[in-house]
């Protein structure tokens, strides 16, 4: 008998759950695709991916597994590129150890997106502390775990980069001024960005 496969959502059908993915922002949580799936003996597993008129995008082999769970994963790229914005079907096929060959079990639905939308600035504050300037931030994002954040002041500059979406900074710029206004651009790992000005106190 050849191997048998199932997804762990109920049903093995196109039109149930779908993923979303953005695999051009490298370390999002939501940069890729993965589902639990299960086999029911020993065997070689290959991922198969297939775009919306059904012609194959990429395919993988996953190696061999024990009977049991296993979890499909797909990094949402066709070859070296990010995969073009569209639906995509996830698919797994197993060969046994006697050589018998699964039919292809659909185990997810994918929608490759882009990110385009901007970071939602939650609170940013410039902060005059012992002689020193500081920056405290509260960002959220719908696809980046990461932002770049510039400062100018007048004269002077400086760029956090790759800093989380919450935090504060001591920045290496003069003693500040009551009053300094500073302009503040945010910017996720997709490019996108919000631009804010604000006043030292």
């Amino acid at each position: 008998m050849t191997s048998t496969m199932r997804r762990a959502e109920s049903g093995a059908c196109s039109g149930g759950f779908i993923t979303t993915a953005l695999p051009t922002v490298a370390d999002s949580p939501h940069g890729s695709f993965h589902v639990p799936a299960r086999i029911d003996k020993s065997s070689s597993v290959a991922l198969v991916v297939t775009d919306a008129v059904g012609s194959v995008v990429t395919a993988a082999r996953l190696g061999k597994t024990d009977r049991g769970w296993l979890t499909a994963r797909w990094n949402g790229f066709d070859g070296l590129r990010p995969a073009d914005p569209g639906d995509y079907q996830v698919w797994l096929r197993a060969t046994d150890i006697a050589g018998n060959l699964s039919p292809r079990t659909l185990v997810g639905d994918v929608q490759i997106e882009r990110d385009t939308e901007p970071p939602v600035v939650r609170m940013l504050r410039l902060e005059r502390w012992d002689g020193t300037l500081q920056v405290h931030w509260q960002v959220s994002d719908n696809a980046a775990g990461h932002l770049t954040i510039a400062i100018s002041t007048p004269g002077h500059s400086v760029t956090l980069r790759h800093v989380p979406l919450n935090g504060r900074r001591t920045l290496p710029l003069p003693p500040a001024a009551a009053g300094l206004t500073g302009a503040i651009t945010i910017t996720d790992e997709s490019g996108n960005r919000a631009w804010r000005t604000r006043r030292a106190f």
